[in-house]
């Protein structure tokens, strides 16, 4: 993303976004996959269904193109597996990072109530 912002030709190999991208997608998504089982036990579907079976969805998608394109070209692979490992790791860390950040003003504005409170 960044080199995109200053318009270079930098790309990874797409064997180093795959190590990459599964623990981003298995230990950062564990929260999701958690969340939508706890849901869908309860026959609900909530964010947490939206969000595991989208990110593993194209996280599958990417998998299945890149052993089937890796089969037959040793490195050299369509833009489209590249774009998809992206899309399954985004929006996990943006939706976690969001809630990590809802969670600390909460708490910052507890803390400031709590002073104003003990201060008069």
């Amino acid at each position: 993303m960044i080199a995109h912002t200053f318009d270079t030709s930098f790309h990874l190999s797409i064997w180093t976004e795959l190590l990459l991208a599964t623990p981003v997608q298995f230990i950062l998504g564990a929260w999701f996959y958690v969340g939508s089982f706890r849901a869908l036990r309860a026959r609900a579907a909530n964010m947490d269904v939206l969000v595991a079976l989208g990110t593993s969805a194209a996280y599958v998608y990417s998998l299945v193109l890149i052993l089937r394109d890796g089969a037959a070209a040793s490195g050299s692979f369509k833009h489209s597996a590249r774009r998809r490992f992206k899309t399954s790791s985004r929006p996990g860390v943006l939706v976690r990072f969001a809630f990590v950040v809802i969670v600390i003003g909460a708490h910052s504005l507890r803390l400031v109530r709590s002073a104003s409170v003990h201060a008069q």
